[in-house]
């Protein structure tokens, strides 16, 4: 299907289902996107829902015109070139999305929630909103890489498992994410306001990344649940603010007590408090 228009006068919904092969909603390629790539609605409220259990499903759109939508459901499906909504989008839930191939590109005009957990296992998750992006115990993102833009927040605090943090900018508020694994930071993250990542069985920067808060205050902290590696160096973590600062809390896996000897700040030049709980931090 390359476009919808509902024209209904009640709640609008549309369902493109198939039992046995593959649903394409949108352009047949996300490279192949054009303006005509829309949905249009007669209505404030609109579901749109896309089910291929036994096969793929693609979502290529261009945007949305009038349809407000509230929730976007890749119910029982998976991908198969990836699902690409990097228009003027009007999402306000954002529930469970599943691709095997191709990954999951997303930009909303409004503050969003993620309902359902996003999975890319292998693959990149790219979420954009020119407001906020908000938290949902529900909304665990899996995917190779996490990468997006927000304006007044992101809040990934659900027990994601991300293995790798890249390029993401966001402008005032907090940029958080909790990783239920090990992370790296692979790219620039940026956060004009305050930053916090915390990760369970190490983090790691490779030489390509970094991370920039400008808040005041404790405008960075990063918390590990083991070793802690710098590979990038002095640069790193940088608190822009002449008031703000960094700060770093490594221990051993599971045992806030056990040897951090083998972390490596490589030019991270702070003042250490070992033995002190993340929670009661300086």
């Amino acid at each position: 299907m390359g476009a919808a228009v509902l024209t209904g006068t009640g709640a609008n919904s549309l369902t493109v289902h198939t039992a046995n092969s593959d649903v394409v909603l949108g352009a047949a390629t996300p490279g192949a996107i054009t303006s005509a790539n829309i949905i249009t609605s007669a209505r404030a409220s609109t579901i749109v829902e896309a089910t291929a259990p036994l096969g793929y499903f693609d979502v290529n759109l261009d945007h949305t015109t009038t349809a407000h939508l509230t929730t976007i459901e890749a119910r029982g499906a998976t991908a198969g070139t990836g699902i690409v909504l990097l228009g003027a989008n009007e999402v306000s839930y954002l529930d469970a999305i599943s691709a095997t191939a191709g990954g999951f590109a997303f930009h909303d005009t409004l503050a969003f929630d993620l309902y359902g957990p996003i999975t890319a296992t292998g693959q990149t998750v790219d979420l954009r909103s020119a407001h906020a992006i908000g938290p949902v115990s529900t909304g665990i993102i899996a995917a190779q890489t996490l990468t997006g833009s927000s304006v007044g927040g992101a809040n990934f605090g659900a027990a994601n498992q991300v293995v790798q943090l890249g390029d993401f900018t966001n402008t005032g508020g907090l940029l958080k994410l909790l990783d239920d694994r090990s992370l790296t930071i692979t790219e620039i993250v940026l956060s004009m306001g305050t930053l916090a990542l915390t990760s369970h069985a190490g983090m790691t920067f490779a030489s390509t990344g970094k991370v920039t808060a400008d808040g005041a205050g404790d405008a960075i902290v990063l918390a590990s649940d083991g070793t802690f590696t710098n590979a990038r160096g002095a640069d790193a973590v940088t608190a822009s603010n002449a008031v703000g600062r960094w700060l770093i809390y490594p221990q051993a896996v599971g045992n806030a007590s056990g040897s951090t000897a083998a972390n490596s700040f490589n030019g991270l030049v702070g003042k250490s408090f070992y033995g002190s709980a993340i929670s009661t931090r300086p």
